[in-house]
């Protein structure tokens, strides 16, 4: 901002010089409750959109905020090389409809990772087992499952997965062994969690779960 120069003569003539505040500026701030504004916004804005609910959310998320987005706007490593990293944790987390956490289970890796070889390259699949509580929780109708990644290694960073939706109403009532998966070989990261229903007519519960990662040497 440049400073106005003080008209010539100004000091001299011993004018006056008053400064005009525009009228419509003047309407909108006057006599304003701030805080109270902010705190209406927070409750009934912000607070009602969720990328849990709100699909075009999600997908302005998935889009513009995933590795891929980040690589893009900030020149950061691809996400095969991220990706490639130890996956040293895994948690699952149990959310209901409207985003409310219901359970929240550390799963620990077991065994030496598998090389597999699929259409999208060379991976290394991870099996991690559930611990005992998190096969004590029946899963509820329309139930999330969201799947937080801690890698490690020079690059070490956090991710999470969230799946769509989960419907039980017609499995039947056999006992069952489905998978939820998260994410895609395509996108260099997949998980899949495994759903069981233990006895006939009973409720599913989450299992052991697989995670598929870019082998290193692939990168």
């Amino acid at each position: 901002l440049m400073e106005a120069p003080e008209p010539s003569g100004a000091r001299e003539s011993g004018a006056l010089m008053m400064e005009q505040v525009a009228t419509t500026t003047e309407k909108l701030v006057r006599q304003r409750d701030w805080d109270e504004l902010a705190k209406e916004q927070l409750e009934k804005i912000f607070s009602a959109q969720s990328d849990v609910n709100d699909m075009d959310l999600r997908r302005l998320v998935d889009n513009v905020y995933t590795l891929d987005g980040v690589e893009d706007v900030m020149g950061e490593a691809a996400p095969a090389d991220l990706y490639a990293q130890e996956l040293g944790g895994m948690v699952v987390v149990l959310m209901g409809e409207n985003g409310a956490e219901i359970g929240r289970f550390e799963y620990k890796a077991t065994g030496k990772p598998k090389p597999i070889t699929t259409a999208a390259g060379p991976f290394l699949r991870r099996k991690f087992v559930a611990p005992a509580p998190a096969k004590e929780v029946v899963l509820p109708e329309n139930v999330l499952l969201k799947v937080e990644l801690s890698f490690v290694g020079s690059l070490a960073f956090d991710t999470a997965l969230c799946s769509d939706a989960l419907t039980f109403a017609e499995k039947g009532s056999a006992p069952l062994k489905e998978w939820c998966q998260l994410g895609a070989l395509k996108d260099k990261l997949a998980v899949q969690v495994q759903l069981v229903q233990s006895t006939e007519g009973g409720g599913f519960h989450i299992a052991d779960a697989y995670s598929s990662t870019p082998a290193p040497s692939s990168v």
